[in-house]
C-alpha cells in the first residue's frame, strides 16, 4: 500500500496555486514530478517524451513498472479542460 504524505501534497497544491505560468512544462517539472515521487515512484525509472507503442503518440512521462509494462503520464497545461481522450 502506498503511504501518501498529505502535508507534501498540500505543499505541492500551494505551489501550483502560486504558479504564474501554467504551461505544460512548468506543471510537469514543478508539480507532477513531485507528486509521482511522493507516491513512491523512483525518478530514475522516469522516461520523458516516451513513445507509446500501442498508439501513435508520445507520453510526457513513462514510468517503467517491469520489463513489459509502463505507467504513462500525460501532462496538460493548467488552463486545459481534460477530455475523455486525455484520461
Amino acid at each position: 500500500m502506498i503511504r501518501v504524505d498529505m502535508d507534501k501534497i498540500k505543499e505541492i497544491k500551494a505551489r501550483f496555486n502560486r504558479l504564474e505560468n501554467l504551461n505544460e512544462e512548468n506543471i510537469k517539472i514543478k508539480i507532477v514530478l513531485d507528486i509521482l515521487i511522493s507516491l513512491g515512484y523512483d525518478s530514475e525509472t522516469f522516461d520523458f517524451e516516451h513513445e507509446v507503442y500501442h498508439r501513435d503518440q508520445i507520453a510526457d512521462i513513462a514510468i517503467k513498472i517491469n520489463d513489459n509494462e509502463y505507467f504513462y503520464v500525460e501532462v496538460k497545461n493548467g488552463k486545459n479542460n481534460l477530455s475523455e481522450r486525455d484520461i
